[in-house]
């Protein structure tokens, strides 16, 4: 929670208020799927992304009359230190593609992106269809889920 959502409200608190005065301002967070479909063992890291996800698209709709913008970038699986031991079919990512989509978002404002086409059907699933999208990743965490090899 320290890192995932309280670091960043701390950042706002500081910055939201210069953006509001000045009527503009973009701010991009990094979040993840997990916000909107958690995955098997991953509960508190899907909480805290939760809760960065709900406040990013409060505060895009509270501030939008302020010329304040709100993007969050979603980006699925991405190859670092963290998940260099992790085994799953679903692709891993280069971390290059990552800052590719922030600077996306920062040229072109909006809610939520993500990198691949599977990760933008499981975003849009998780929306439209959210308790098969869940049941869809709890059948097929086998091969879905990662987990360390």
């Amino acid at each position: 929670m320290v890192l995932n959502f309280f670091s960043p409200c701390a950042m706002l608190d500081v910055f939201l208020p210069l953006a509001k005065g000045q009527r503009n301002g973009h701010f991009i967070a990094v979040g993840s799927l997990s916000a909107v479909t958690s995955f098997p063992g991953n509960a508190t890291y899907a909480a805290s992304k939760s809760a960065l996800a709900s406040l990013w698209q409060s505060l895009d709709h509270e501030y939008a009359r302020y010329g304040v913008n709100f993007s969050l970038v979603m980006p699925g699986l991405i190859r670092t230190e963290m998940t260099e031991n992790f085994r799953t079919f679903a692709p891993m990512r280069d971390p290059r593609g990552v800052a590719k989509l922030i600077f996306e978002c920062h040229k072109n404002p909006g809610h939520s992106k993500t990198l691949g086409f599977e990760n933008r059907v499981i975003l849009a699933m998780a929306r439209m269809f959210p308790e098969t999208t869940q049941n869809l990743i709890s059948r097929f965490q086998s091969i879905l889920v990662p987990r360390k090899g």
